[in-house]
């Protein structure tokens, strides 16, 4: 039998209602150039599929949960093979969520270089430049600084790999793509040089993506319930209340950080 916990991510049946609240706590403006609010939009988009699939992956929960008795029934066959999905689209959404977050901030900061806001240090925009430039340069060393957002997004990616073992994979992919990286591209970005290589962030999907796979006959399903009994779904569901949650979360860590960067942006024109 498989748990979850109570969270913060808000309750919602398609992915536009979810995008509808995400779209609730972070802001844009249609003022700023297209690529910030592309950026943003994305980023929104992202986050509400994450939250889509977390709510999809609690019905499977409850269905699985319906089955677990000493009667096999061959339904629970798809329910099993639901929930896989379910979770692995929650990571893949998350990985891109990061990646986008880390996106906006560097187009923030080439942006904000470029209206020469490091001359205008009397102004709140000023102070959002500093922010935005110690969070990318925190992509720069392994180290987690906790005090930003970046060092948060760090720490989840430890803690994303960290589940994953406690699911039972021994797979590390944290080093298959690395923060270094796209502090390169951002120093590339600023120094005006046309960078070549990929750009690579963390990930979270490959801890998980290989539990995809499809349960071909119920004959399995004793052992396959087994392994969902030692399935750590109660601390993953709270590390994804951390994460995409809509109370003191990563999410709304850098929601209030765009926020105050687009009204600080809007009071200097």
């Amino acid at each position: 039998m498989t748990h979850y916990s109570s969270t913060q991510i808000p309750n919602c049946q398609t992915q536009n209602s979810c995008y509808n609240k995400v779209n609730e706590i972070i802001k844009t403006d249609e003022t700023l150039p297209k690529q910030l609010t592309n950026h943003i939009n994305y980023y929104k988009n992202y986050v509400g599929s994450a939250i889509y699939y977390f709510n999809e992956s609690k019905k499977d929960v409850e269905k699985i949960n319906a089955f677990c008795s000493d009667f096999i029934d061959p339904k629970v066959v798809f329910n099993i093979n639901d929930y896989f999905f379910n979770i692995r689209n929650i990571f893949f959404y998350l990985d891109n969520t990061g990646l986008k977050s880390i996106e906006l901030l560097t187009a923030y900061a080439a942006y904000l270089q470029k209206q020469e806001v490091d001359l205008i240090t009397e102004e709140e925009i000023f102070l959002d430049f500093v922010l935005i430039n110690e969070n990318l340069n925190e992509l720069k060393t392994e180290k987690i600084n906790k005090n930003n957002y970046i060092g948060s997004l760090k720490e989840s990616t430890k803690e994303a790999n960290d589940l994953a073992q406690n699911f039972g994979f021994s797979e590390n992919y944290l080093a298959k793509k690395n923060f270094t990286d796209l502090f390169s591209y951002y120093l590339a970005i600023n120094e005006e040089i046309n960078p070549e290589k990929e750009i690579d962030t963390p990930i979270f999907s490959n801890s998980v993506g290989f539990v995809v796979y499809r349960v071909a006959n119920y004959e399995n399903l004793k052992r396959i319930n087994a392994k969902l009994i030692n399935t750590d779904t109660y601390n993953l569901y709270l590390f994804l209340d951390k994460t995409l949650g809509f109370e003191k979360s990563s999410f709304i860590e850098f929601s209030e950080l765009n926020n105050r960067i687009i009204k600080n942006i809007a009071n200097t024109k």
